[in-house]
């Protein structure tokens, strides 16, 4: 996840550590070819399940050439709406010191009421998936020295059977293997010259192995448990499944890679760089899900993803390399969940086509995480705005579920949770108030202004006008000059205007002077609002007039006085049409 830059880093690092202080690394050359490992992995003996697993109650079909959920017992069509659970605290880590890490399902942290009240509460509001974390890098985490710590397995099983009970099933999700020795003795026998880091875990025959015995001691220890299996959503392969373009073998110019499907590929040819990728992504993806059906045989299986760096450039300088697009045109995954915030550096268009998603329809697909970080958004009454407006472009796209990240933690401070100032984006993204989240149903505040057409006194190069109706709080409109300045945004068409919202872009703060006029398509401008005051970037200024503004579509901000060159990061207009 992009939120945890620094402990993904520490967990991958524990990792590699782990399965390199496990061989003995030669002091020759790194090997340039990676033989892929044929004989299977001798673990301890593991009871297989007496009692064969029930049905998934939720399963995916496809109808008149087209992907959809669906309720296995009933046979209706299933929309996934739900949210991010997740609990972060301190965890000791392996060998000293400490990691905020997941600490959901950890012994001594995982609370069973407070899961029960989380869960009665998204029933109540509708909701009817939730996506979980079973991973945690401390000590007393998922792993131990036999495979899966047996606590840790049991607090899962509980949280399952109390979504069973609220009638909410369950994504299972993992980004690594756990901290065991039972698997890192299989990553480190092809680790750490040939492949390291994520390379190691997900690029290697080896990483192969060790995922396909991971996943079988999961389901394993859930049917031992006597889990309710028909309450698990899905299986999923990787939170955010990356290779890292720094690290053996991505970093070669020269040498030659084999992977498990026995092909090699010449890591001088930048091409056959991109053709293993690819091909590993197909590797893992199917051996996962394999894996997964041997013992629960109607469990669906799904990978996750952060967007990737091109065609339209994002997350600069990040090394984690990925290309989506052989996973969700060429691999089993049952469904792909993506991930895509609003506010950010690119827009949904944006988002879509760095996936190479647009055109799928056989295979669903869903928004596993979508939020509000709080740099992009200074008020949480603009973050609900722009998760429902965000939800309901994602339709067009063909999405067929939606996560929120996350139902009530702020991520460190990063991002506003979904229970902030009474539940408002809960309740703006709520099926109970929006039954069709194709459409803005009961949730009134739509803006108007957002992509409307706009004309302006001046802008800088950088600083479009255009920059003011694009619906991201990190842009803005800059004249490029002091005042007077103005700007312009057309509607399109009248409509009923009941309140206008000002984020202000200003340094260095002081006293301004704001005048607010609107019009018709053919009348005279009258002046609707005067704003005459100390402002301040960031700040909002709100107009809301105690009667609509009937036959608006032209709107006009002009600033007299300021002590800045005049700019607006966004102006929003909020009625009907």
């Amino acid at each position: 996840m992009k939120r945890y830059r620094l402990f993904v880093a520490w967990v991958v690092l524990v990792l590699v550590q782990q399965a390199c202080n496990l061989i003995n690394l030669a002091a020759s050359q790194p090997t340039t070819t990676a033989t892929p490992t044929t004989a299977p992995p001798s673990p301890a003996p593991v009871t297989e399940p007496s009692f064969t697993p029930v049905e998934h109650r939720i399963g995916v079909r496809v109808v008149d050439g087209t992907g959809e959920f669906y309720d296995r017992l009933t046979g209706e069509k299933f929309i996934p709406r739900g949210a991010n659970f997740i609990r972060l605290d301190p965890q000791e880590k392996a060998g000293a010191g400490q990691v905020i890490t997941f600490s959901t399902f950890n012994p001594g942290f995982y609370n069973h009421d407070e899961a029960s009240q989380v869960l009665g509460q998204m029933h109540i509001a509708g909701y009817n998936v939730v996506r979980v974390f079973i991973e945690s890098e401390g000590v007393n985490g998922l792993g131990d020295a036999n495979g899966l710590n047996p606590a840790f397995m049991e607090n899962v099983v509980d949280f399952l059977r109390l979504a069973q009970k609220n009638g909410i099933y369950v994504i299972f999700v993992k980004q690594w293997l756990p901290i065991s020795p039972r698997y890192g003795e299989i990553i480190a026998r092809q680790c750490c010259d040939t492949f390291n880091f994520a390379n190691a875990i997900y690029l290697s025959p080896a990483g192969v192995e060790a995922h396909r015995l991971f996943f079988k001691d999961l389901v394993q220890a859930l049917l031992q448990r006597q889990a309710p299996l028909d309450a698990v959503f899905s299986y999923n392969v990787s939170n955010e499944l990356y290779f890292d373009a720094d690290q053996p073998p991505l970093s070669w110019t020269s040498g030659a890679v084999t992977l498990a499907n026995g092909k090699v590929y010449d890591m001088a040819n930048p091409q056959d760089k991109q053709r293993m990728m690819d091909d590993a992504l197909i590797i893992i993806i199917d051996a996962v899900r394999q894996t997964v059906l041997e013992l629960d045989p109607t469990a669906l299986v799904s990978v996750g993803f952060f967007a990737p760096q091109s065609p339209n450039p994002t997350r600069p300088g990040d090394a984690r390399l990925i290309r989506t697009y052989s996973a969700i045109w060429g691999s089993t995954a049952d469904y792909i969940d993506l991930h895509a915030y609003p506010g950010g550096d690119l827009t949904l268009a944006q988002h879509i086509e760095n996936y190479e998603v647009n055109g799928m329809q056989v295979k669903p697909i869903i928004l596993g995480e979508f939020g509000a970080f709080k740099s992009a958004f200074p008020s949480i009454e603009g973050a609900a705005q722009a998760l429902v407006d965000w939800q309901v472009e994602s339709c067009r796209y063909g999405f067929d579920g939606w996560l929120l990240w996350t139902w009530d933690d702020d991520t460190n401070g990063e991002v506003i949770p979904g229970t902030a100032s009474g539940g408002l984006i809960n309740d703006a993204l709520s099926p109970v108030n929006r039954p069709d989240p194709c459409d803005y149903g009961s949730w009134e505040r739509k803006n108007l202004a957002q992509g409307a057409n706009v004309q302006a006194s001046n802008w800088l190069p950088d600083q479009p006008m255009q920059n003011a109706v694009d619906g991201l709080a990190g842009t803005q409109w800059g004249a490029g000059a002091g005042a007077p300045q103005w700007i312009e945004i057309d509607l399109g068409t009248p409509a009923k205007v009941s309140e206008i919202r000002l984020l202000v872009a200003q340094y260095p703060e002081g006293n301004t002077i704001h005048f607010l006029k609107v019009r018709s398509a053919v009348n005279p401008f009258i002046e609707a609002a005067r704003f005459e005051q100390v402002t301040r970037d960031g700040d909002w200024l709100i107009f809301k007039p105690q009667f609509p503004l009937e036959n608006v579509q032209i709107l006009r901000l002009e600033t007299a006085a300021s002590p800045s060159w005049v700019a607006w990061k966004e102006i929003q207009v909020y009625g009907e049409k």
